[in-house]
């Protein structure tokens, strides 16, 4: 049981940093385009 928590505990922060990475590329990404339809009062619902 123990590996298994450790397991969720590893692949939740890696969900999490996943999840922070694809937002900042998001908005690097819409900052370069010129576009600001990404809204950043959504981000934290979202996370």
């Amino acid at each position: 049981i123990t590996s298994q928590s450790k397991f969720d505990v590893t692949l939740d922060r890696f969900a999490s940093r996943l999840a922070a990475e694809f937002i900042i590329f998001m908005e690097f990404f819409s900052l370069i385009l010129g576009v600001d339809q990404l809204d950043s009062r959504n981000l934290p619902e979202f996370l």
